[in-house]
Order: C-alpha cells, then structure tokens, then sequence
C-alpha cells in the first residue's frame, strides 16, 4: 500500500512539475504550450482519452487519465472544477493570486509574469489602454484580457524598440521582421514576427541588433519605420578569402562554420532543389520573443541543397537571391546525384519556431554552375 502511495505522488509531482515534458499531446498542444500562447488556466484543451486537472492553488494545469484525476481527487492533491462557466473566471483567478481586479481594462494588477499567462492575459501600463481620466495610477502594469480595445488605442502610436531584424528571404526584395525581448509590448504578430516598412530595400538590414523608431500599423500588425540605429549584426562581417580552397566534409562545416566563413570550400554530397514554392503556416502571436543559438542549422530558403544522409547545406547558384523554387532546373546529369560543389562559405541566421523564435546560426554555398561537378 506505502509503495502505491509513493508511486502516486510522485506521479503528481512529476504531473505538475513537468508538464511541458511529461504531456506532450498528439493533437493538443501539452498545457503549458497552450498556456503560453494566451489560453488561460480554464481554457486548456486536453486530447478525448485525458482531461483536465488543476493544482489546488491554482497555478498550473495538467492532462490525466481518468483513474488518476479521480485518485488525485480523492487524496485531496487536485480538483477538476474552478468555478460557474457564468462566473467571471479570470476576476476569480486575479483574487486567487492576490491581485486586484482593475474594471477599466479588465485586466488584474499586482500579480507576476506566469499569473498573467495563467489568466490568459497580457501586460501593458494603465497609459496605453485607460481613458484620461478613467485610472488612477497610469504608471501601473495590467494583466489584461481586453485585447481588441487596447489594439484601438495604440494604432498609429510612436514605438521605440531594441531587437534583431532577419529578412524572410522569400525573393529578391528583402521582407523584414522584427523580433524583441522588450517587455510587455503586445503586438497583432503572426508566426514570423512583427512586420517592418519603411526600409530602404538597399540598406541590408538581415541580422542586425537595432534600436529602432517607428509608427504601429493599422491594425498593429507591424511597424512604419522612421529611424534605425545599428548596435550589432549577428551576421560576421564580410571578408576576402585567404586564396585557399578548404577541403571539408559536410559534417565539419557545420560543426565549426566560423572556421570556413567567407572562405571557399570544397564539398560533396547529393544535391537536390525546390520545385514546388515554399510557404510557412502562419498561426497568430502576440509577442515575437526570440532566443539566439550557435547551433548551425540549414539554410531552408536556398533553392538547393547539399545532402549527406541526415545532414545538409543550403547551395545557391550564381547569386544570393537564389532562393526558394528553382527559377532554372539543375542539368539532369546533376540532378539529385553525388556532387563535389567548389564555392564560397557564406554565413546567415535564420529563424525557426512559432510565437517563441529561436534564431539559429546558419550559412549557405555561393557557386556557379561550372563549379558543380559529378563525383
């Protein structure tokens, strides 16, 4: 009986403690996934075979079979039922973390960062969303849920930010992104970040870090840019090869790119392209946060790559703007054969995730077609 006993609480621990690792859903996104989307603590979906179980105090969800949400119940360590579906769930919930519900934006003040998601809110100063004279603090922060009403007060507002900018690199013409850490600042996003105009097309503005000034969008979906200032690039400098043709396997390219940036290679491997267009499945965002890594991913946008097994390189031929489906079909003789490719090492990022963005480093060959030959 003790070891059962045992068994279940550490089942509830590990429930409550790890959910964004132990409840990884087939169909629904694991709670803590939903949550940090903006869906609030009574709001998370769980798969048809799980359901829903909250932690007592309120401050985490999670999805359990049926025997255990029952067990938990029993033992007093859990409760499937918060409050009347009539009930204004997050007022309650504001009180249940010892806040204080604010009427004018609808929103909960005094309570922390992971109160707010649990909510299903988002912060913002009593400034940006209360009438002149309808707050009595303007310098507060909010935890609020009245989306809509506070996108019709920033519209068309000046904005001062600091961030990276990655162009999408969908064509010729650069289509830039803007992707900040500065907190609390809400915007109408999609999946690639927040949308910038205004950028003179020849000023090359892919991975620089940037203070930036500018006018949000009708419906604040991105930023009229009026003026940049450049603090740092996470792109390395453009330099002039050493004269030397590196011979490199595909696997110590991408273990240590720094080496080979700017610099000709040599390399083999199976070189296939794109010959459908390439798209991106848009899902709808409220923040563009963003994390850097040095781990060297592929560089997708390129018409081509380079394979060996599991591993691969963009390569784009005769020009940077090489990009997505193929304009000019490869010779069939070097069609989806084993190539050696002579060319130049150049260094890139690029972005992966949804509404949390990782920007990766990467890179992509530069050659021509003279210098792509069966090996």
């Amino acid at each position: 009986m003790k070891v059962k006993l045992l068994i279940l609480l550490f089942a509830f621990v590990l429930i409550f403690s790890s959910i964004q690792t132990s409840y990884e859903l087939s169909e629904q996104k694991a709670p803590l996934k939903q949550i940090q989307s903006g869906t609030s603590l009574v709001h998370v979906q769980c798969n048809d075979d799980k359901y829903p179980i909250y932690k007592l105090d309120l401050t985490s969800v999670a999805c359990v079979y049926d025997k255990t949400k029952s067990e938990l119940i029993e033992r007093g360590w859990a409760t499937d039922h918060l409050m009347s579906p009539k009930e204004n769930v997050r007022q309650i919930l504001c009180g249940e973390y010892g806040g204080n519900w604010h009427e004018e934006s609808k929103g909960c003040i005094n309570v922390t960062d992971n109160q707010c998601l649990l909510i299903g809110g988002f912060f913002v100063t009593l400034e940006d969303i209360c009438d002149d004279d309808s707050c009595s603090s303007k310098d507060a922060l909010t935890c609020t849920i009245n989306y809509d009403f506070y996108m019709q007060r920033v519209e068309g507002t000046e904005i001062s930010l600091e961030g990276v900018i990655v162009d999408g690199e969908w064509g010729p013409e650069p289509v830039y992104s803007f992707f900040t850490n500065e907190p609390y600042v809400i915007f109408n996003t999609g999946s690639s970040g927040i949308r910038l105009d205004g950028i003179n097309a020849k000023d090359d503005m892919h991975g620089k870090v940037v203070e930036l000034v500018g006018t949000r969008m009708d419906r604040d979906l991105g930023i009229d840019v009026m003026e940049i200032v450049v603090l740092d690039s996470l792109i390395p400098k453009q330099s002039i090869p050493d004269g030397t043709v590196y011979e490199v396997s595909l696997d110590e390219l991408m273990s240590n790119p720094g080496k080979y940036h700017n610099q000709m290679i040599m390399i083999s491997g199976q070189l296939e392209e794109w010959e459908h267009p390439l798209g991106i499945a848009g899902v709808g965002c409220n923040t563009a946060r963003y994390t850097t890594s040095d781990e060297f991913v592929s560089d997708f946008p390129s018409s081509r790559h380079l394979y060996d097994e599991d591993t691969k390189i963009g390569v784009r031929i005769g020009s940077p703007d090489d990009l997505g489906q193929v304009q000019e079909s490869l010779p069939l003789e070097l069609k989806n054969n084993h190539v050696l490719v002579e060319g130049l090492f150049v260094p890139n990022v690029v972005v992966k995730g949804s509404c949390e963005h990782t920007i990766h480093k990467s890179g992509y060959i530069l050659t021509e077609l003279d210098g792509i030959t069966i090996s």
